[in-house]
This record gives structure tokens, C-alpha cells and sequence, in this order.
């Protein structure tokens, strides 16, 4: 995959078209930021800025987004890396988005501080994932000061909060989802592994 390496500070914003920029780095591919990745929407118009990961990222400084304008700062699976030198802040019209694969999906991976302020979103597209009950990091930080408001946190295709997933956030810096599986997925599993052991034993008659 292609590698990019990048000395200066990296401003994601204003796009065309009323819009703003919409970055893919895809599966494969290596960044390195020298400085820090600054996100904001089209100041023009407020259209929203992307940055969607599916390779390697590696930001020296700072993970910055949404201070002034919106943007969308996406993780996809669990091949994905996001490494940041110094702190995560996630401002308050910032959103960061995390679809799982069949697997999981990787965490943002911060040495310092994540910074959450109100307004910020999180969204957790877990329609795709096909495991069973474990705990998957979302930020693994130094330490978390705010946090993610109920009201701003969307979790689709893993079932009602409390039964089919958790959340826990501020625990040594971390933000961890917890998934369960569903009582119908769980009631399959062990119905499967009876009837294996009831035609081994058949057969061994």
C-alpha cells in the first residue's frame, strides 16, 4: 500500500460545493503526520469534513475535530490503526464514528489526554459484527477528562442498550463497549454444539 509521510500540520476543512473536504485513507495505505490533524467543516457553508481510516494513521501531535465547524472522523474494522503522539480532542461539534467488521474494530490509541466537550458525538455501527460477548476499546488514552453524553451516543445493529451492549467511559482514559450477545444468538450456539454431540455419539455407537 502507498505511504505517505507528511512534516507539517494537517487541516482538514473546506471542500467544494458547499461542502467540506472528505478524506479515505484506504485498507493498505500508511500516513504519518508530522504535527497534528486539525478537522473542520466548510467555513463558507458549514458543510462537514471527513476523514474515514482503514490503513495506518500515525499523528505526532494532536487529533483535532469539530472546534469550529463539523467534522466526521471515522474508524473502520478491525485492520485499521490510529496512533496520536499527544491528545484526542474531541470538540464540540465533532463526531467520531466506529463501524465494526465481522470481528471488531481497532481503537484510537492516544499517549496523552481525550478530551471530550459537550456536543461531541459517538457512533457505533455494529451490523456487521458477528462474535459473541467481549469488550471492545474504542479510545485507549492516558487519561479522559469530560465525556460522551447519553444524548450523543448512537449505537446501531448490536441490539438495546444494557442487554445486547454497554458503555464505559473515563476508566484510565479508556472509552470501552461492551457487547452481549443476544439471548436468541447464544440459545443457537449451545443448540448447535448438543446436536454435534448427539450425532458423535450416535455414530460412535
Amino acid at each position: 500500500g502507498a505511504i505517505v509521510n507528511l512534516s507539517q500540520a494537517i487541516n482538514v476543512s473546506q471542500g467544494v460545493n458547499g461542502n467540506g473536504a472528505n478524506v479515505t485513507q484506504n485498507a493498505g495505505s500508511t500516513v504519518n503526520i508530522g504535527t497534528s490533524l486539525n478537522m473542520s467543516g466548510n467555513a463558507a457553508t458549514g458543510g462537514t469534513s471527513f476523514y474515514t481510516v482503514l490503513g495506518t494513521l500515525t499523528i505526532d501531535d494532536d487529533l483535532n475535530a469539530g472546534a469550529a465547524f463539523a467534522a466526521t472522523f471515522s474508524l473502520i474494522g478491525d485492520s485499521a490503526t490510529v496512533s496520536v503522539g499527544r491528545a484526542v480532542n474531541a470538540k464540540a461539534k465533532s463526531t467520531f464514528e466506529f463501524e465494526l467488521n465481522a470481528t471488531g474494530v481497532s481503537s484510537i490509541d492516544a499517549v496523552g489526554a481525550l478530551t471530550v466537550d459537550d456536543g461531541a458525538k459517538l457512533v457505533i455501527d455494529g451490523s456487521a459484527y458477528a462474535g459473541g460477548n467481549t469488550d471492545i476499546t474504542l479510545f485507549d488514552a492516558a487519561s479522559m477528562t469530560g465525556s460522551f453524553a447519553a444524548s450523543d451516543i448512537t449505537v446501531t445493529g448490536l441490539g438495546v442498550k444494557g442487554t445486547g451492549w454497554t458503555l464505559t467511559q473515563g476508566t484510565n482514559g479508556d472509552v470501552v463497549l461492551g457487547v452481549i450477545p443476544e439471548p436468541a444468538a447464544v440459545t443457537l450456539v449451545a443448540l448447535t454444539g448438543l446436536s454435534f454431540l448427539f450425532i458423535k455419539r450416535r455414530l460412535t455407537r
